[in-house]
């Protein structure tokens, strides 16, 4: 990763959101900010794109400490963990979220958050398109200088790293208490008596050689660090040069404390995805609008193929209803290939096997004269194909009209009138008989 962006939350929506975007190439600053509340997070969505996002969840909503294993527990770590926890917590553990950082033999470092902070926290992220890399508890986040102590004031809490694994954070009015609670458990713990006879000397020998021992060394990356400290003879604080808050988390990050340790979050049902969503992430609203297109133009070529298809059987019914009507012997058609050589067959038989002859030929040297003589209309046809007769029965207003077209009819082929009647209506009906076409 040659840029990231960093983003410190906070326990409520409502507070500051401080971020910024480190390279390490330059080993500088390349943006950085801050924002008024959680609402704002869609400025940083752009920060976000083709980078890496660490988020820093604050100590204060968290716990980090060492649990101690029972046998036979370690494969089901998992499941045993909050139930090992449960005495000493306060809240239910099916509403924590139990982050292993480490295992070492029988012991583990873990870091504790309640499931509905989380789950605020990546819906807030979620909700602007922020996909973030991994989520380390803030302290955790400071550098340590030859593995000693070191702290951070920011917002006015103290960020404290004891270890690789356990750190805090303080306010900045207790943290005189807190100094003195922790100088008390360190020597607590030197404390190991046998018996309880034993529990005296063991106390002033633990004593005596804490006026010995070497101090408790700080780091600290802000000056107001070493007036706190003056009261205590057995704390010894050294200075770091002064940087951004920001800055100095973010260098660490970028060193080999996040590359080498499981100082992680999003482990369990938070953990990330695979990580080609983040390479995929820039190109997702390209790649959705072409999807979109895609899927419009697949829409268009279905909808014209169904209309297509619909008037395709359209035809098809048409088609065998004409079928049917020319050739009503001819029950079933198999296919469409079926159909035509059916028609093209009875066609072949009407055209008499020539050009010059048979019933079409017949009617294509009637319609020219038909035409002519608009007063006509055609009541029945009927072909004789045995001896190629063609017999018309038509219908005028008068008989002078039958007397004139039988004139013109003679021109173009042998043609016979047979009795004239006049029907209901008052017009005149009669059969022309039409042989020997093209005479």
């Amino acid at each position: 990763m040659s840029e990231f962006l960093t983003i410190r939350l906070n326990s409520r929506s409502e507070e500051k959101i401080q971020w910024i975007v480190w390279s390490t190439d330059q080993q500088e600053v390349i943006a950085s900010g801050e924002l008024s509340n959680s609402d704002e997070l869609s400025l940083l969505t752009p920060y976000a794109q083709s980078r890496a996002v660490y988020i820093l969840a604050p100590a204060s909503d968290l716990l980090l400490t060492e649990v101690a294993l029972p046998e036979g527990t370690a494969r089901q770590i998992n499941q045993v963990l909050p139930y090992l926890m449960e005495e000493d917590l306060a809240q239910d553990v099916d509403d924590l979220h139990f982050s292993v950082l480490q295992r070492q033999g029988d012991r583990v470092e873990v870091a504790i958050v309640a499931n509905k902070l989380m789950e605020r926290w990546l819906e807030e992220l979620n909700a602007v398109d922020i996909t973030p890399s991994a989520m380390i508890p803030d302290c955790l986040a400071l550098p340590l200088i030859d593995g000693q102590s070191s702290a951070l004031l920011m917002d006015e809490q103290w960020l404290i790293r004891r270890s690789t694994f356990i750190g805090a954070s303080v306010e900045g009015s207790w943290l005189g208490s807190w100094l003195s609670s922790e100088l008390a458990e360190q020597l607590t713990n030197k404390l190991k008596p046998s018996s309880e006879t034993q529990l005296a000397t063991d106390v002033d020998q633990a004593l005596d050689d804490d006026q010995s021992a070497k101090p408790w060394l700080i780091h600290s990356f802000s000056s107001q660090l070493t007036e706190q400290v003056a009261e205590f003879d057995s704390i010894e604080c050294r200075e770091q040069p002064a940087e951004l808050p920001m800055a100095i988390l973010a260098q660490s990050l970028a060193g080999s404390s996040l590359k080498n340790h499981g100082l992680n979050l999003l482990t369990g049902r938070y953990k990330p995805q695979s990580e080609w969503r983040t390479h995929f992430k820039p190109w997702r609203k390209a790649l959705i609008a072409l999807g979109v297109l895609f899927a419009v133009m697949a829409g268009d070529r279905l909808l014209t193929l169904n209309e297509l298809e619909a008037q395709a059987a359209s035809y098809r019914q048409q088609s065998e209803a004409l079928f049917h009507q020319v050739l009503p012997n001819k029950k079933r058609i198999p296919t469409a290939s079926y159909l035509r050589s059916q028609l093209k067959g009875e066609l072949a038989k009407l055209d008499g096997g020539s050009k010059s002859s048979g019933l079409l030929a017949e009617l294509d040297r009637l319609q020219p004269v038909l035409q002519k003589n608009p007063q006509f209309q055609i009541q029945n046809l009927k072909w004789d194909d045995n001896r190629a007769e063609l017999r018309v029965l038509m219908q005028a207003d008068n008989f002078q009209r039958f007397e004139k077209l039988k004139s013109e009819l003679s021109e173009i082929s042998s043609v016979n009138l047979g009795q004239l009647n006049r029907n209901n209506e008052g017009l005149v009906v009669g059969t022309f008989i039409l042989t020997n076409g093209g005479e």
